[in-house]
């Protein structure tokens, strides 16, 4: 098989399996919380996260391949690891002071990102803002490395990464139900 249709296919398999572990995560999630005001306080604290990430993909997978490809066909791969360290610090610094103020302003950030929110629901959202919003660093993260494997014409490692992320939360998501049934059933 032509090496380009085996990787295109890889990442085909793997993005296919990454949507369904998504999806599993998400189904979960609804049977857990249902439609409730926990179910609403997350996901407006993964909307912002969220569309930073899309946002960020997009940008980078689409600008930054070509530049690593260019550098590595010239040989110029101390340039390439620059410019990842480069992007990993200010991704860095700009999560850590996203996660800061979700930490410390968390009632305030809550109170913007969902004004409709009354009493308890903001008060869930900011308790879960500053374990939501420092992930995001890491998914961010990923993609930067993904366009750097990616360039060096290995596919499998990034392309299967997405769905172990989703399988993990898949599991805590698993963890999340189990607790909560230990919790009603002592209750």
């Amino acid at each position: 098989m032509p090496t380009l249709l085996k990787s295109s296919l890889l990442v085909s398999v793997f993005l296919v399996l990454t949507i369904l572990a998504n999806f599993a995560v998400e189904a979960g999630l609804a049977a857990i919380l249902g439609a409730s005001a926990e179910m609403d306080a997350y996901l407006a604290a993964v909307v912002v996260p969220e569309y930073l990430i899309l946002l960020l993909q997009s940008g980078m997978q689409f600008s930054l391949l070509p530049i690593i490809v260019k550098s590595i066909e010239k040989d110029e791969r101390s340039e390439v690891a620059c410019l990842l360290d480069t992007i990993f610090l200010i991704l860095l610094v700009v999560f850590a002071v996203i996660a800061g103020i979700s930490f410390v302003a968390a009632d305030k950030v809550a109170a913007v990102l969902a004004p409709g929110f009354a009493g308890e629901q903001t008060a869930l959202l900011a308790r879960l803002l500053p374990f939501i919003v420092p992930g995001a660093f890491f998914r961010v993260a990923a993609i930067a490395l993904t366009s750097y494997f990616y360039a060096q014409h290995r596919f499998a490692l990034p392309a299967s990464a997405p769905v172990v992320g989703a399988c993990v939360q898949f599991a805590l998501v698993l963890l999340m139900t189990f607790v909560s049934m230990l919790a009603m059933g002592a209750s």
